[in-house]
């Protein structure tokens, strides 16, 4: 997600990456946001002013007492009483306005990076190193780990472990060879595994979610996956699981923001 700080300070420049990735219908929400964070920078300040205040009639308060003045000090708590109910307010405003700034943010696309050719689709992409040639096998891979599957129009996504142990010996909860997780399908979602020696740790939006271990057993296949893997992001139209294609549905998208990889060394 851009940071808000260089969204304020380079409209333009997020506008300009935006319309490199041919995403125009979002340009109006830089204006959106700009004019929300101002609301909300405003709004703190006063609830940073009026806690400041209370801090200080407080102290007053606490001088009057001690010097008898009782009445005064009753004015003064009524004071800080008005206050602490125009500060409710404002943290409930606070908080509303964080909550629409980053549903907005997390739809404006980071920044290119410079290296990255500008083009409509993937028939556009510059192709920098290719090492031997691609390969569609004649039979069905034996195993796969799904990152993210999303079925149709579903608020949850599938992470799940395909091996010849799962799939073909039918060894599906021992252990436990996938689960469901809740995402936002209006915004941009966070997927990633984590290939251990001894386990597959898969997380959504930075949260850690499921957890598929390597065990003991006589069983082969169990935990074929620590050799090297593919990356493969696609969408499937019709099939047993997907069901049939809807033509009113079509045309169709994914919209992929990022994919990062990382190794340990």
């Amino acid at each position: 997600m851009i940071d808000i700080k260089f969204l304020r300070e380079n409209p333009e420049v997020v506008k300009e990456n935006i319309r490199k990735k041919f995403q125009d219908s979002k340009l109006p929400l830089v204006d959106e946001v700009i004019e929300l964070d101002a609301e909300s920078r405003k709004t703190q300040q006063e609830a940073d002013d009026l806690r400041a205040n209370r801090n200080k009639i407080s102290k007053e308060i606490g001088a009057l007492m001690a010097k008898g003045l009782k009445e005064e000090a009753e004015q003064k708590k009524a004071e800080v009483a008005a206050g602490a109910k125009r500060l409710v307010e404002l943290e409930e405003k606070e908080k509303e306005l964080e909550e629409k700034i980053t549903k907005i943010m997390m739809v404006i696309p980071n920044i290119i990076d410079p290296s990255v050719p500008i083009g409509k689709d993937d028939s556009e992409n510059v192709e920098i190193t290719r090492y031997g040639e691609p390969v569609v096998p004649d039979f069905e891979v034996p195993y796969h780990t799904d990152i993210m599957e999303r079925l149709n129009y579903d608020s949850i996504v599938y992470q799940t472990v395909h091996s010849h142990y799962t799939y073909t010996l039918g060894i599906e909860n021992n252990p436990k060879h996938g689960g469901t997780a809740s995402i936002n399908p209006e915004d941009f979602n966070v997927y990633g595994v984590d290939f251990w020696p001894d386990s597959l740790v898969f997380h959504v939006n930075g949260k850690r979610h499921f957890v598929y271990p390597r065990i003991e057993t006589e069983q082969e296949g169990q935990f074929p996956f620590d050799i090297p893997q593919y990356l493969l992001i696609d969408m499937q139209l019709g099939g047993t699981w997907v069901g049939p294609v809807d033509s009113t549905d079509l045309p169709v998208e994914m919209e992929v923001d990022w994919v990062r990889h990382y190794q340990w060394k």
